[in-house]
């Protein structure tokens, strides 16, 4: 519950503006060409999963079996997954060797 501030001080207003969505996020890009330094920015591995749909367990057996994207050691316990092989991986599991269909 709010308390009421003294009638002697103005209450302060916060405003939020979050403008678009995706605006001022690292990977929302309008041009075809990514930034290249975001190549090499590091995804932890529970956001990477996460991010693919794919549980857990699913990502671990990928990761251990060699057939998911290459990991990055982070700390003794800690893995991630570079942006760069995170796009190269998802790029070879596209269905129809990863041509883009023509919808027109």
């Amino acid at each position: 519950m709010l308390r009421d501030a003294p009638k002697s001080q103005p209450r302060l207003a916060v405003r939020l503006n979050f403008g678009e969505p995706n605006e001022g996020l690292p990977m929302a890009s309008t041009t075809s060409r990514p930034d290249l330094r975001d190549d090499y920015r590091v995804i932890r591995w529970k956001d990477w999963y996460k991010s693919k749909g794919l549980s857990k367990w699913a990502a671990n057996r990928l990761r251990k079996s060699g057939k998911g994207p290459r990991v990055v050691q982070l700390t003794e316990h800690a893995v991630g997954v570079t942006v760069k092989d995170d796009r190269e991986w998802t790029e070879a599991r596209i269905r129809g060797g990863g041509e883009a269909c023509d919808t027109a």
